[in-house]
């Protein structure tokens, strides 16, 4: 028999395509080339099928090419002159054609693109022109270099720019236009199908989103997908991807930067886990689809079994060995026998399983070039198929022996398969735990205790709220912890303290941050009785001093020491972390927690200022004023939240450095450099703002804006109580008036800061109202198009409609323009406060002044749970479900199931925002 009767046996499908051109195809079975890039692009050029073709032309001459090289592959295949254990090289030579044909579409739809619509030149952040570059990267199979005959190709495109304004001359399509087009260009060239065939099916669907996102992305907005939004199997389908169109240069670039994404540096047992979630899902959906059939693919022991095991053993291990990095199945198996993961016998049971699995796989599609991974359901057929395989003799004969290798196989895989992920399903925190310790060296009675501590650590999580959570943010804790076996034997020995621990790490991110940096302090961090539920500024005071006693007994009375610093961090993080744990308990309510983060932030303040104070006044003296004589007085004056004592976790320190007067300081010892005052409290300021803000291993303290003294920036950071005076008087803006409604003494001088705040009340008295509610509503609009930047995907619950800028407008708005009359009444710094003193004075109606209020508690609710939840600034709430779900149960929202609780947690922000931006605009006069 022939080779080309021989091919037409097991494939009709290019049986046909042979009688149909049958000089190329006799030339191909006398001699079948080998399908390689070189082979191909010396055939394309000499079709003339290059990116200056018509559509028609290049369609026509890659579905050609296309065809013929597969021709040969089936001759290859089909007529032995590749052996099983040789069997790669089919694979090498289909991902080949495949990877060409991917790229010359490409690159024939940028020219395309670029003759209908210039070329896509725009400015880059340097200001120079650059023409974007594109990339497309192949993921699965073809990224893996291990494509199957009838395979998808599953594609992602991306491109360099995120600025849209094209350059004249240019294109005049933004960028996201133009590169889509080119996306659907090359895709349609590919997958159509006209006359003269297909070239292959592609598959968009693994890009950011799905179906439902954009079809290109920017490098950065990719990046940025990846690294804080992509589910677990999103990130491990990247291990599989490579540049095969288009800027090799970009897309490698891509690739380099998600490493870091995709290998964990330690065991990521969450990729695992994800893997085998996903393959759960798929044998579900394989079993309520097909009964009695075998699935090469899909089946229990298919390739896809195998796929994910040699992929999540690299993932687990691929942060530590590089070589372990790698997309092809076979060259993973590889690496892990060489790395040792894998016995020599069960590599070579692996590999020729998977070299028999992907050749029955190939023989299946080859016959009429279909996406079919099972087996022939006719006899006949089945027995066309194990003839093709090499299995001779009649019906019986041939087929029963084909059948008994397939089974050998499938369950050689199955059993390594079930193997590995029965045991990572089971014992995460187990292999977690033990992998931060020489298993080697390791006594019996060690990791006897280590089980022991992983099966309490299970126990709990399994009760938390969040696990995934929980497993993430121990993880985190043991890459801290380390060896230190005597803290993992307190856990072992307090069930208590474990219990309490996990919750917290399944529970918050943001205090979990917290427990990490200070997990030296745990015990007395959980311990049951630390959160004290009846504290006040003056028992957080006396909990300093003890702090200090303890952290920094030997500090001098004249230099401020390394421990003074770190004492000022421990305490902002035991008692928010304090606060934090009443909070998620319901043992507090949100303006309740606002306080207290409050009181903690006035006592950092105050004890940084005395450090601060402490080395100005042994470095320069002590600052007099000239007017009296008498020292210097010095206050800070804290605005916004903290003015308001409406502190929330995670907020900046805004205040204004104010001194009483110009002079000069007294210097009393040798070596002392005098200094103008001025002078002498910007030091002390720079001091203080250093003491909370440079990063320890505690963390920082706090961030300290202090943009809002006169004339911002642009002014100097310590300003005179007299010229602060005049500049309010006769310089400043209404927004700057509105900033004033909240400034409170803070820390220093306090009979001065009352002094200041006396000032305060008498400019918002003088403050002239005639044209507020104009500016405020300028200024409120410019903050909304500017800052708010709420889209379909994301609501801002503090600058975007109806949220908490609209409510403090509006009070500060009524608070300004009655302040002459009411000034004892309306000298109100909570915003709550205002609200009802305002109904209270009957300046606010009922039904207006309780929109206000509910809304005001259910943002600041929202902005409480996303930052200590999940860690996440009040500015951005993701509408994406998988973050709405977390949020929705922390917030309370529950029964119905999850759909039903974010739907629940959504109308209500939207019938708050609503109602409070109607009230916003009513009460500025304002129209939409």
């Amino acid at each position: 028999m022939s080779r080309a009767e021989t091919v037409a046996g097991f494939s009709p499908r290019y049986g046909r395509w042979a009688e149909s051109n049958t000089e190329r195809a006799a030339s191909i079975a006398a001699d079948p080339p080998a399908v390689t890039p070189e082979y191909l692009e010396t055939r394309f050029a000499g079709m003339s099928g290059g990116p200056s073709n018509s559509r028609d032309d290049f369609c026509r001459n890659l579905r050609t090419l296309k065809y013929e090289a597969m021709y040969s592959i089936c001759v290859q295949d089909f007529c032995g002159l590749v052996t099983l254990g040789d069997y790669s090289r089919i694979l090498a030579q289909i991902t080949a054609t495949g990877e060409f044909a991917v790229d010359a579409a490409t690159r024939w739809a940028l020219a395309e693109a670029e003759r209908q619509w210039g070329p896509p030149v725009y400015p880059g952040f340097d200001g120079k022109s650059a023409t974007a570059q594109f990339a497309v990267l192949g993921l699965g199979k073809l990224g893996a270099g291990e494509l199957n005959f009838s395979s998808d190709v599953d594609l992602i495109f991306l491109h360099s720019t995120v600025t849209g304004e094209p350059e004249k001359g240019a294109t005049a399509l933004p960028p996201a236009d133009y590169f889509s087009r080119v996306g659907q260009m090359l895709s349609r060239a590919l997958s159509d199908r006209t006359g003269d065939g297909f070239v292959f099916r592609v598959d968009l669907n693994l890009r950011p989103e799905g179906k439902a996102g954009p079809l290109v992305l920017p490098l950065e907005a990719m990046a940025n997908y990846y690294e804080m939004f992509a589910a677990a199997w999103e990130k491990s389908a990247l291990a599989k991807a490579r540049p095969v169109g288009g800027s090799r240069a970009l897309g490698g670039l891509f690739l380099k930067q998600m490493e870091p994404v995709i290998y964990r540096r330690y065991l990521d047992f969450a990729a695992v886990s994800s893997i085998r979630s996903m393959k759960g899902l798929i044998e579900d959906r394989e079993s309520q689809k097909k009964q009695g059939t075998i699935s090469v693919k899909l089946g229990e022991g298919g390739i896809r079994d195998l796929e994910f095991f040699v992929q999540a053993l690299c993932l687990l291990y691929g942060g530590k060995i590089p070589d372990l990095r790698t997309r092809s199945a076979i060259e993973g198996l590889r690496q892990l026998r060489l790395n040792r993961l894998l016995s020599q016998v069960e590599h070579d049971r692996l590999l020729e399983a998977y070299l028999f699995l992907r050749r029955t796989e190939n023989h299946i599609q080859m016959a009429e070039e279909e996406q079919a991974y099972d087996l022939p359901a006719h006899p006949e057929a089945l027995e066309n198929l194990a003839r093709s395989m090499g299995f001779t003799g009649g019906a019986t004969a041939a087929t029963e022996p084909f059948l008994e290798e397939l089974t050998d196989h499938m369950k050689t895989v199955r059993q390594s398969f079930d193997a590995f992920f029965s045991e990572s399903r089971d014992s995460r925190i187990g292999q977690r735990l033990r992998s931060q310790f020489n298993l080697a060296a390791l006594s019996r009675d060690i990791e006897e205790q280590l089980d022991a501590i992983a099966r309490r650590l299970e126990g709990e999580i399994s009760r938390t709220a969040d696990a995934e959570m929980a497993h993430t943010n121990l993880e985190l804790l043991m890459d801290t912890i380390g060896r230190r076996m005597s803290f993992w034997g307190t856990l072992l020995d307090n069930p208590a303290l474990c219990e309490r621990l996990v919750s917290v790490l399944g529970s918050s991110d943001f205090l979990s941050k917290i427990l990490v940096r200070n997990w030296r302090m745990l015990d007395r961090i959980l311990s049951a009785d630390s959160a004290d539920a009846s504290a006040s500024i003056g028992t957080l005071r006396e909990s300093f001093a003890g702090i200090r006693a303890g952290c920094a007994p030997d500090a001098g009375a004249t230099e401020v020491a390394e421990e003074e610093i770190n004492c000022l961090r421990t305490f902002r993080n035991l008692h928010t972390l304090e606060v934090g744990l009443l909070d998620l308990a319901g043992d507090i309510d949100t303006p309740e927690a606002s306080r207290r983060l409050t009181w903690i932030a006035r006592v950092c303040l105050e004890e940084a200022l005395k450090l601060a104070l402490k080395d100005s006044l042994h470095r320069h003296g002590e600052p007099v004023d000239e007017e009296t004589g008498k020292p210097a007085r010095f206050a800070i004056i804290g605005m916004g939240k903290l003015g308001a004592g409406e502190m929330s976790y995670g907020s900046d320190l805004d205040v204004i450095f104010l001194f009483s007067g110009a002079g000069e300081t007294r210097t009393t010892r040798e070596g002392q450099k005098q200094l103008a005052n001025i002078e002498f409290f910007i030091r002390v300021a720079q001091r203080l703002i250093s003491y909370l803000t440079v990063k320890t291993a505690e963390g920082s303290c706090y961030e300290v804006d202090a943009r809002l003294r006169p004339s911002g920036n642009a002014g100097l950071l310590v300003t005179s109580f007299r010229q602060f005076c005049t500049y309010h008087e006769k310089s400043a803006q209404t927004w700057e008036k509105q900033a004033l409604l909240k400034g409170r003494f803070a820390a220093g001088d306090e009979p001065f800061g009352s002094e200041i705040e006396k000032a305060i009340r008498h400019i918002l008295i003088e403050a002239p109202t005639g044209s507020i509610a104009s500016e405020i509503a300028h200024l409120r609009s410019r903050m909304e198009k500017e800052l708010a930047k709420e889209d379909i995907r994301h609501k801002n619950p503090k600058t975007g409609r109806g949220g908490i800028v609209d409510i403090e407008y509006t009070v500060q708005y009524l608070q300004l323009r009655h302040f002459r009359q009411h000034p004892d009444r309306l000298w109100l710094a909570s915003t709550l406060d205002a609200i009802r003193e305002l109904n209270g004075l009957k300046l606010l109606p009922d039904e207006d002044a309780q929109v206000l209020l509910d809304g005001y508690t259910f943002i600041q609710r929202l902005s409480s749970r996303m930052r200590i939840v999940q860690d996440r600034p009040m500015k951005d709430i993701d509408l994406e479900p998988t973050e709405l779900d977390a949020l929705a149960y922390r917030m309370g929202y529950s029964g119905g199931g999850r759909t039903e609780a974010r739907r629940r947690l959504m109308d209500d922000y939207r019938r708050h925002t609503e109602a409070v931006r109607d009230v916003y605009l009513r009460t500025l006069g304002i129209r939409e």
